[in-house]
């Protein structure tokens, strides 16, 4: 999660995560999209390599973030929204224009 320094316009990174399944073994990662649910409680990215839905659970204090899981969805997923209620992920692929849709992002649990 990066640091805003607004005095000098800067960001400071200060944690990162993989976007990748914990079993992939595959190319280069390849994320294409982040998204937000409207309560601010998960973060979802979208990486087109494995052709996955990652999760993270976002810390209501610090902003930190705790990877929930990842699900497969449409091959090299090129974009996604979240409904408004965040009950629903629906996720577009580049390679066969398909969309998936997931039913709850609270449902990532690896």
């Amino acid at each position: 999660m990066p640091r805003f320094d607004p005095d000098h316009g800067t960001l400071t990174l200060q944690h990162s995560d993989s976007v990748l399944p914990p079993d992939f073994a595959g190319g280069a990662p390849a994320t294409s999209d982040l998204s937000i649910t409207p309560d601010g409680r998960y973060l979802c990215a979208a990486e087109r390599t494995s052709s996955t839905i990652a999760g993270f659970l976002v810390a209501d204090a610090t902003g930190a973030l705790t990877p929930i899981g990842s699900t497969p969805t449409e091959a090299q997923p090129c974009g996604f929204c979240i409904d408004p209620r965040g009950r629903y992920l629906i996720a577009a692929g580049a390679k066969f224009n398909a969309i998936t849709r997931t039913r709850s992002i609270r449902t990532l649990a690896r």
